[in-house]
């Protein structure tokens, strides 16, 4: 009498795992639910040989719902995140400039205390005053464009393109002089304080 031959145990489908397991990532759930379809469909043909028909249903049910969850969520992620970066970026730009500024204030302040109170009549006066990383600091605003004297970063008057600091020179020695950076939506201004004052017979006229 002739034994039966063993029935083989359906194996358990490793697509229909990968997919469970893929459907839970947001960056390749998609592919999640395409290798479940692609899996249950399998599946259903050779039910004999492969098992794990749940296993691709929920890679089908949670890829789903992680694709139609990614496309609706990440935009608004993105609405909220890249508006808050620019600001962050604007914002740590503009204390580069006001930095550069003072830096700038304080060069001037050392120039009178050489020179018996004169105050510089233009920028290059004080070029030797500036702190060389002042010199040679890189525009926040602009790539390319060098805050030194020979790339228009300092200038004599007022500012003109952002990321520029301007020295306004007094007009007469009792008038302050004025520093102003040009700011992405402003105008920055650093005005000269103790300006000594005018003649008494100067302010009888």
């Amino acid at each position: 009498m002739e034994q039966a031959a063993p029935v083989s145990k359906p194996k358990t489908s490793g697509m229909a795992i990968w997919s469970l397991i893929l459907s839970f990532i947001p960056i390749v759930c998609l592919a999640g639910l395409i290798l479940g379809i692609i899996s249950a469909v399998k599946i259903g043909k050779r039910k004999e040989e492969l098992k794990g028909r749940g296993l691709a249903i929920g890679g089908i049910v949670i890829g789903a719902l992680s694709t139609l969850s990614s496309c609706f969520i990440l935009p608004i992620i993105a609405a909220i995140a890249i508006p808050n970066f620019i600001s962050y970026q604007s914002k740590a730009g503009n204390a580069v400039i006001r930095t550069t500024a003072r830096s700038v204030e304080i060069a001037v302040e050392m120039y009178k205390a050489e020179h018996n109170g004169e105050r510089p009549m233009s920028v290059r006066d004080v070029e030797g005053f500036l702190p060389e990383e002042t010199r040679k600091l890189k525009n926040p605003f602009y790539k390319g464009q060098v805050y030194s004297l020979s790339g228009g970063g300092l200038v004599d008057g007022e500012p003109i393109h952002p990321g520029q600091i301007g020295y306004i020179a007094p007009k007469s020695p009792y008038e302050p002089y004025e520093i102003v950076a040009k700011l992405k939506t402003e105008d920055f201004r650093l005005t000269e304080e103790n300006v000594p004052p005018p003649p008494e017979e100067a302010q009888g006229e």
